[in-house]
């Protein structure tokens, strides 16, 4: 039970920590307008409406790599064939991306879709990379 906790909570971490950093490199790209103001909805949805594709790329990217990051992580921790810790970790990275979407309104549509179905199948990926070098070991 430890074990799993500790794999969730790390490969968790590690997932948000690549995030974290992709997004801080995306805002360092393209910034946004001078006088934008983040708690200002019509403000935001201002921004997000003049963003380059190239930002919600980058953004798409570090969602990719921070969910198959966490997923690699949290299973390297498991060191079993199930994949409930990766699963776990996508999920509550699927949960914060959708609070993200609705916290930051504006998104277009193409990215919204394309950010929902890229958590899940990320962080299981990462699980199956670690079970196949598990099975290349043995």
């Amino acid at each position: 039970m430890i074990k799993r906790i500790l794999s969730v909570v790390t490969g968790l971490a590690c997932g948000m920590i690549i995030i974290f950093l992709f997004e801080i490199l995306s805002g360092k790209i393209y910034s946004p307008p001078p006088g934008t103001n983040f708690s200002d909805p019509e403000s935001v949805k201002a921004m997000m409406k003049n963003m380059p594709t190239g930002a919600f790329l980058i953004i798409l990217f570090s969602y990719a790599a921070g969910s198959f990051a966490g997923g690699l992580i949290g299973s390297l921790i498991r060191n079993i064939q199930k994949p409930d810790s990766a699963i776990l970790i996508g999920g509550i990275l699927l949960v914060a991306g959708i609070m993200n979407l609705v916290s930051l309104p504006g998104h277009p549509l193409w990215f919204i879709i394309s950010s929902l179905l890229i958590y899940l199948p990320g962080s299981y990926l990462g699980y199956l990379s670690v079970q196949k070098r598990l099975q290349s070991v043995n």
